[in-house]
């Protein structure tokens, strides 16, 4: 068991700014710092949203309780400086009720949801001071003005109404068409006994949940989530709690009683009771709970704490989506995501709020309360406690995420505690940014990366799923191993975007640390941590340089690969040391080039450079391993990878046959169009040319009698382009040229633009005979060099 003592400093209207705690673990005694004036509160907070002034909120200055009453709004949105928080409640401040709403009914529970945030809930911390009474995020149908009770119904359940009718329906006093996922930060479990005075003790039994026995003892009982088999399991409520529930279902509360009681006296003689009879007091159902099993204040602990809700929404013609929440799943200090044993996945009935599939869209929100004014026994604080929100991902907005990768390019290993990165070696950094699902795209986003240290980087660039225009990143503006980037808008359109940096490990030996990159917009942030690695230095290193680990070249062209490599012992030279490559094409074949070849050049730091040339690549993709060897020492020998690109041009699919359309000669010299009556003619060419840009010629042997083939045509094939015409004969003739390759594979119809005045004619002479003519032309493909 955990004991807190606290010391308060109080302003002239006794509101608390901060404390400071002593927790006893064991034999340690561990000072920690406790704030709860909520501007305090916030300046400390992790890094959210600016909320304020995005009209995501309607905030009343009253509300309106579900008894007809209005009541003071103790909740506000707050501006901060890392963010802006959404406060509940405040320590000191009892019978407090607390509700900050969706500005609309923008929550469709027909679509996959998700909420992503920090919270905070701090107040006593000492057995005579405890907290209370929690908050809720909440669902709703009944608008942006609502709110249940204060103390035990959090804002959002029943009001226990003190009856003595057990038919008395207590989920009418809750809001209306509600689903809720309490955090229960004061554990309501008297059992009022006889003579039970409901003025001076107020109900108080919620969290008896549905009493039971256990060895002879009595138990109060939820149902707990089962990750094994993710089915619901009888669990105690012990203390602080979160669960979830329908706060206006009558099967959501257990009737228990009756009790004697009375409520009050007629007069401060306390001789005659009030209303004497036998009261009746109430339990609540607890789904999907989560407890500490020491029984310790994990909720209301003076720290933040993360929460993801992600909604699933029902299928088919099923009414049930799906809710998982977690608590606790990030580091507040780092932002990085962690393991929780707070986490649960329970179904969500429409509905029990009445919805359907196609009236789907509720308010969403947080209720919050404090217990009621304190007796004479109490402290001052007693039943209070300061709560506080602040947003990573707002319902409705964008929801988002975001994963980087390191990866060592010479062993393509991602880099963790068991995959070490080896000196000298190249690596790639990658972080993906991906738009899930929303309502408005992720839009101004902006980062400042938290980079591996011991890399030297030296390029990098952003690029997006639809193919529009990314960005060049400046590597020499890291300093202290960050980058600031902007990313543009992400949406339904655009995806994800691809932030990538490569570079070169130090030859040295280090451990970095996992760390965490914010990626905050407008609307959403999203975190990427990155593994814990370490660099282990290399006694004789090799690497190809980045420029010719993948190289795009036309196919039968030369190509050089150029590389170098080093080591700490000085005996080491390019005498003594050979660098050897394998070439394996597409087809398997195999290419050896000698390292008698590969000629090596000292440099004046010390390294060697080494050129491999290819004298002609092979169409498509080869794969080159290149090996470098010293003979002082049989440790002394690294290898590395490349490709090769070899892009070709090759004619694709083709109509067939041109066909000309008959004509009867009439001993004048005419030109006849092609008979596209079937469709027109196509002949495709298929380029995947690295550069340049590729040709097309033809040539034919002229037109010949089917019948007496012995018999030319008095006339010419010719090719037609606007005023242009080029008569073709047995020498090849330019036809066209392509645009410059950009590196794309491309399909282009050569004929998609004739008409019938222009491609392949035929022109015909005066002197022609009728016949049936026939003849063959000869397309010729060719390359050409990239045109600078």
């Amino acid at each position: 068991m955990m004991m807190k003592l606290i010391s308060k400093m109080l302003t002239v209207a006794g509101a608390v700014l901060a404390g400071i705690g002593l927790g006893v673990f064991g034999n340690t005694v561990v000072g920690e710092a406790y704030y709860t004036d909520p501007g305090t509160v916030l300046s400390h907070a992790p890094q959210g949203l600016k909320v304020k002034d995005q009209n995501y909120f309607t905030v009343p200055g009253d509300l309106k309780d579900t008894a007809g009453k209005t009541v003071i709004n103790s909740g506000d949105v707050i501006k901060g400086t890392n963010a802006d928080g959404v406060r509940l409640t405040t320590y000191g401040v009892v019978d407090a009720h607390g509700a900050v709403w969706s500005s609309e009914p923008n929550f469709d529970l027909s679509r996959n949801q998700r909420a992503s945030m920090w919270v905070y809930a701090n107040g006593g911390m000492t057995d005579s001071d405890l907290p209370g009474a929690g908050f809720a995020f909440v669902l709703q149908k009944s608008g942006s003005n609502v709110i249940s009770g204060s103390g035990e119904s959090l804002g959002v359940w029943g009001v226990d109404p003190q009856s003595t009718s057990s038919k008395t329906p207590i989920a009418s006093t809750a809001i209306p068409n509600s689903w809720a996922l309490e955090f229960d930060t004061h554990a309501n479990q008297t059992i009022p006994s006889l003579g039970w005075n409901l003025s001076d003790s107020g109900p108080d039994a919620f969290d008896i949940g549905e009493v039971g026995t256990s060895n002879g003892e009595t138990t109060f009982n939820g149902w707990g989530f089962d990750s094994t088999n993710e089915k619901q399991v009888t669990q105690q409520i012990k203390g602080q709690h979160i669960a979830m529930g329908y706060p206006n279902d009558n099967d959501t509360y257990y009737t228990k009683g009756p009790v004697s009681g009375y409520n009050g006296y007629f007069s401060s003689l306390k001789v005659m009771p009030r209303n004497p009879g036998n009261y009746y007091y109430y339990g609540q159902k607890h789904e999907g709970l989560l407890r500490d099993g020491a029984d310790n204040s994990f909720i209301s602990d003076g720290a933040w704490h993360h929460i993801t809700i992600d909604y699933t929404a029902p299928t088919g013609d099923s009414t049930e989506g799906t809710m998982m929440y977690s608590f606790d799943d990030q580091n507040p200090s780092t932002g990085a995501k962690k393991n929780t044993q707070w986490f649960a996945k329970e179904k969500i009935d429409l509905t029990k709020m009445g919805l359907t599939t196609k009236n789907s869209k509720v308010y969403w929100g947080f209720t919050g309360s404090t217990g009621a004014p304190t007796n004479s026994n109490q402290a001052a604080g007693y039943g209070t406690e300061t709560s506080m929100v602040v947003f990573e991902q707002v319902p409705n907005q964008a929801e988002v995420n975001a994963t980087t990768d390191l990866k060592d390019e010479k062993t393509g290993d991602s880099a963790d505690s068991t995959h070490p990165i080896g000196g000298n070696d190249r690596v790639k950094l990658t972080y993906k940014l991906n738009y899930e699902n929303g309502e408005n795209p992720w839009s101004e986003i902006k980062s400042s990366l938290n980079l591996p240290a011991n890399i030297d980087w030296d390029q990098g660039q952003i690029t997006y799923s639809d193919g529009s225009e990314g960005s060049t990143l400046n590597t020499s503006s890291i300093s202290n191993n960050k980058l600031d980037v902007s990313v543009n808008a992400l949406s339904d359109a655009r995806k994800q975007a691809v932030i990538t940096l490569e570079g070169k490990a130090k030859n040295v030996s280090a451990q970095d640390v996992a760390n965490t990159t914010y990626f905050s917009g407008k609307n959403a942030i999203a975190t990427a941590t990155s593994n814990t690695f370490e660099i282990n230095p290399r006694s004789f290193s090799m690497s190809i340089d980045k420029d010719s680990r993948n190289i795009n070249v036309n196919a039968n062209t030369p190509a050089k690969i150029t590389g170098t490599f080093s080591a700490n012992d000085t005996k080491v030279t390019a005498e003594n040391t050979k660098v050897a490559a394998r070439l394996t094409s597409k087809d398997g074949t195999v290419t050896d080039i000698d390292s008698d070849k590969i000629p090596i050049v000292k440099n004046g730091d010390g390294s060697y450079s080494f050129t491999i040339p290819v004298d002609k690549v092979p169409a498509g993709d080869t794969a080159v391993d290149v090996v470098a060897t010293s003979s002082v020492s049989s440790g002394y020998t690294d290898e590395d990878t490349a490709k090769l690109h070899g892009g070709t041009v090759t004619f694709g699919a083709t109509s067939g046959k041109i066909i000309f359309k008959k004509t009867v000669l009439t001993g004048k010299g005419t030109t006849i169009s092609r008979d596209d009556s079937n469709g027109p003619w196509s002949l495709n060419v298929d380029s995947s040319l690295a550069s340049g840009a590729w040709t097309l010629s033809a040539r034919t042997t002229g037109m010949h009698s089917v019948n007496v083939p012995s018999q030319a045509l008095d006339g010419n094939l010719i090719y037609k382009n606007g005023d242009d015409v080029t008569t073709l004969n047995t020498v090849d003739s330019p036809i066209m040229t392509s645009p410059q390759s950009t590196g794309t594979p491309t399909e282009t119809n050569i004929a998609s633009d004739w008409t019938n005045d222009s491609g392949i004619l035929l022109d015909v002479n005066g002197g022609a005979v009728s016949d049936d003519y026939i003849g063959e032309i000869t397309w010729t493909l060719g390359s050409v060099p990239k045109v600078n």
